[in-house]
């Protein structure tokens, strides 16, 4: 199928800053009815509900220092439920990014969404469909394309429940980095790039990996409908949704999010398990757990990346929410390690800044969650990923631990280092 006049001007329309794919009309209008939907009574009492569960759920005491976020990762995981009931309007699909730190723009100061330990790397953006329309999604990548992108049709609102995915390596891509893909209750019958839809069917989620953050960029997406779909949801009916997100999806939340990784002793990570068991990629593996780590302390922990074209490793608060990434080192991927001469790759988390290259920065945060990912694994991996070891070490102690070679870096160093990531960041959320 050719590309027409209209078909280009759809991936034009609505993008209101030529080189940031992310800055849409879109995103700007579903953030602001979020925004109006996280504000009214309604999900106040929802922020209150979801308190008291989580709270009636916990089996150990949690420390004075961990508590203190306890509020805000409420308010983080109901925002979440607020943005997925504002793109879900099966009739008028449209893009939202999802899930991000807190940030201001087009005039107005929109809330962090940041649950389940969503990746600094990723742009995660769901497109609304449907199990009984037919979609059409139409992408373009851009010169500097993402490490890794992922399409995955999913039931329900957590993006949990997988129906199928189809990998970035899957996908056919014509001449510009074009790409069209559909959505439909029909087989596809040998037909590329077309996703079989079911009647729970909510949404298309899809996630753009960014290794090198100041040159790569999320790939350009439109969404349309090609066939009728229901009446536009009232205000009331989107308020409606979110509450019922909110009520919904937070036992999984704890249940299985927290779970996994407060479900191994402090400092010890779990095994490198596929994540699909989880509502996670098929082709990911996982290991995930939860530090605790004192000011003079430092938990040391190599990997290998096996043959993922993607990998990192990030903490998070004691809730699973993303910790300040820009510009601290609380995440670090593939392009931005340096690697043990082995090839393996040896992390320190510590609130304490070590003098490595590696060092994973919690920013004073003492106790919370880490998690590795290791993303497009092939079928039957003849190099799958590994967990080398792990210690908690003593900072006066870090030395003999590490391998031979470690990469050290001075205080200027670490500066540019921090001042790249946070400049990487400020420009996702340039409006202009």
């Amino acid at each position: 199928m050719g590309w027409s006049d209209a078909d280009l001007a759809l991936l034009e329309d609505g993008f209101l800053v030529p080189d940031n794919p992310l800055a849409t009309r879109d995103q700007r209008d579903l953030e602001r009815l979020a925004v109006g939907i996280f504000n009214t009574q309604e999900l106040a009492a929802a922020r209150a509900k979801v308190a008291l569960h989580w709270l009636g759920k916990m089996k150990t005491r949690f420390s004075e220092e961990q508590m203190a976020s306890f509020d805000q990762a409420v308010a983080r995981y109901v925002f979440h439920c607020c943005l997925n009931a504002a793109n879900s309007d099966a009739g008028r699909p449209r893009v939202l990014k999802v899930e991000g730190e807190r940030h201001h723009w087009f005039g107005m100061d929109v809330p962090g969404a940041e649950r389940g330990g969503n990746n600094a790397d990723c742009a995660y953006r769901i497109l609304t469909v449907d199990g009984e329309g037919s979609f059409e999604v139409l992408g373009r990548m851009g010169a500097n394309p993402p490490a890794d992108v992922t399409f995955t049709l999913t039931a329900g609102t957590s993006m949990s429940k997988t129906i199928q995915t189809i990998e970035w390596r899957d996908i056919v891509k014509e001449e510009g980095g074009l790409f069209r893909l559909t959505v439909g209750p029909e087989p596809a019958d040998g037909r590329p790039n077309h996703f079989q839809s079911r009647a729970d069917a909510s949404y298309l989620f899809v996630r753009d990996c960014l290794t090198d953050w100041e040159v790569q960029r999320a790939n350009r997406l439109a969404i349309r409908r090609l066939d009728a779909g229901p009446a536009e949801p009232s205000f009331e009916e989107y308020v409606a949704r979110a509450a019922y997100y909110a009520d919904d999806d937070m036992a999984y939340y704890w249940d299985m999010c927290m779970g996994q990784s407060y479900g191994f002793p402090a400092n010890v990570p779990g095994p490198v398990r596929n994540t699909a068991q989880f509502g996670g990629l098929v082709s990911q593996s996982g290991a995930t757990g939860h530090y605790d780590v004192a000011d003079d302390e430092a938990l040391v922990m190599t990997v290998t990346p096996g043959s993922a074209p993607y990998m990192s490793f990030m903490v998070h608060d004691p809730w699973w929410c993303t910790l300040p990434f820009a510009p601290r080192t609380a995440s670090l991927n593939l392009a931005q390690v340096a690697r043990d001469a082995d090839g393996a790759i040896t992390f320190v988390v510590s609130p304490t800044d070590p003098g490595v290259h590696n060092w994973i920065d919690t920013g004073g945060v003492h106790a919370g969650i880490f998690y590795f990912r290791w993303q497009g694994l092939p079928e039957n991996d003849p190099a799958p990923p590994e967990m080398k070891g792990y210690a908690l070490v003593k900072l006066a102690d870090l030395s003999g631990m590490l391998p031979e070679g470690t990469r050290f870096v001075t205080p200027e160093e670490r500066k540019v280092q921090q001042e790249a990531r946070a400049r990487a960041v400020a420009g996702w959320w340039r409006d202009s």
